[in-house]
């Protein structure tokens, strides 16, 4: 593949990580929820969209050449590391369980699980 389709592949990555983000960062606060079903369907959501933000990402790194935009995918790619990091542990609290099954997730967001 070419230079711009990585180019193109890191615009998408961005884009669905600002989506991504305002739906994690919403501007009012939560309340703590109590179903904790809905709780953890919301985390697992979450969780999902950053895999998807993560792996593009991880491809883009993988192909560049150039040294400054991998060093600023490179920062994206941790943070995002860091972020899935984060919801699996808070997935791990609510469920109390180190597996989880997010089929019926994925299936909804019509993805290939």
């Amino acid at each position: 593949m070419s230079h711009n389709t990585y180019n193109i592949l890191w615009a998408e990555a961005q884009q669905s990580l600002k989506s991504t983000l305002v739906n994690d960062l919403s501007s009012e606060p939560q309340l703590p929820e109590r179903d904790q079903q809905v709780a953890f369907q919301r985390v697992a959501k979450l969780y999902v969209n950053y895999i998807q933000i993560m792996r593009s990402l991880e491809a883009c790194y993988d192909q560049m050449v150039h040294p400054q935009k991998r060093r600023v995918v490179r920062q994206l790619l941790d943070a995002t590391v860091g972020r899935v990091l984060e919801l699996k542990s808070e997935m791990v609290s609510i469920e109390c369980s180190e597996y989880h099954f997010l089929d019926d997730l994925v299936t909804d967001m019509k993805l290939v699980p």
